[in-house]
């Protein structure tokens, strides 16, 4: 009798061990599935805000210059930073400063949610009267996937503060 019992603890453990594997496969399939959808979903997603964001980009995105400043060797070199251009900011579209030049700096979320979208103008203004002698308009996607990272989408593609100011300001050679 016990051979008849060994063969069938030996068959219902083989059984047990076919649903387990069978059970595992069914796991590990439904986890890839979901990752492949999500992949499928997030570029979608991605890409329909980054075609936003250029589509606002052609409005009114980009640099535009009304003046540019030509200052002395002395005046010039006080507002180089590491061999950049820099000047001091102010946040907010109506903020002023008393320096010979001074940036503006403005931001607004346009879409909230994952993926946000922004607008951001830096404004490079003439501290005697005030006046605007530049703007650069940038948009931007910002999209932090489920396992972390940001991923970020500019127009027109970002460049350094720096680029932007020196297009502005130069230096009076002799």
């Amino acid at each position: 009798m016990e051979c008849g019992e060994n063969a069938k603890a030996d068959e219902l453990n083989a059984r047990r061990r076919a649903v387990a594997l069978y059970r595992r496969f069914v796991r590990q399939t439904q986890v890839l599935l979901a990752a492949w959808a999500l992949s499928g979903c997030v570029g979608g997603i991605t890409s329909h805000s980054d075609s936003r964001v250029d589509e606002l980009c052609k409005k009114d995105g980009g640099t535009t210059i009304f003046e540019t400043l030509e200052l002395p060797t002395a005046e010039y070199e006080q507002l180089l930073i590491g061999g950049n251009l820099w000047f001091p900011r102010t946040y907010g579209t109506s903020a002023k400063l008393d320096k010979p030049i001074y940036v503006r700096f403005f931001a607004i979320k346009l879409q909230s949610g994952n993926p946000d979208i922004y607008r951001t103008e830096l404004t490079i203004v003439r501290g005697l009267d005030h006046k605007v002698l530049a703007t650069l308009v940038t948009y931007s996607r910002e999209y932090t996937p489920p396992g972390g990272g940001l991923h970020k989408y500019e127009c027109p593609p970002h460049r350094p503060d720096a680029e932007f100011f020196s297009q502005v300001v130069k230096e009076r050679l002799r």
